[in-house]
């Protein structure tokens, strides 16, 4: 699972013209909770139906960005499907701030499991497309 969730991170990494290999040893960087924005109520509705997408392998495309689709192909979402899919739905999901990484606003959630608990980080941008998301077990 590891691997796959790397390999979305790489993915995504790459629609923004940064290197792969940085992505898998970088970690996102908090924002300090006095200056973190609030909640989104549309970001986080995205966010979770992003989880159920990707665990069904019915990922909608025209959710995301131009830059960000061009890097997700049918095997990326088939391979990512078939270690998400065995977790089930979460017993719970919840908004857990920001971070800044790759120049980019990222709003964190953590996604809880029986097996695993993954942080989801995702940008959104002006037009409502997902420019960037990615899954990772929380450390």
């Amino acid at each position: 699972m590891r691997f796959l969730i790397l390999t979305l991170i790489a993915v995504c990494a790459m629609s923004l013209g940064t290197v792969p290999a940085p992505v898998r040893a970088a970690s996102p960087t908090p924002v300090p909770a006095a200056s973190m924005p609030p909640e989104n109520p549309s970001v986080t509705q995205i966010a979770r139906a992003e989880i159920d997408a990707w665990e069904s392998g019915k990922v909608d495309r025209s959710k995301y960005s131009a830059e960000a689709n061009q890097h997700i192909t049918n095997d990326l979402i088939t391979n990512v499907s078939k270690q998400m899919a065995p977790l089930g739905p979460p017993t719970s999901f919840k908004y857990v701030g920001h971070a800044t990484q790759f120049g980019l606003d990222l709003t964190q959630y953590e996604a809880v499991f029986p097996q695993i608990t993954l942080t989801e980080s995702i940008a959104v941008d002006p037009a409502g497309k997902i420019a960037f998301i990615y899954f990772s077990p929380k450390q």
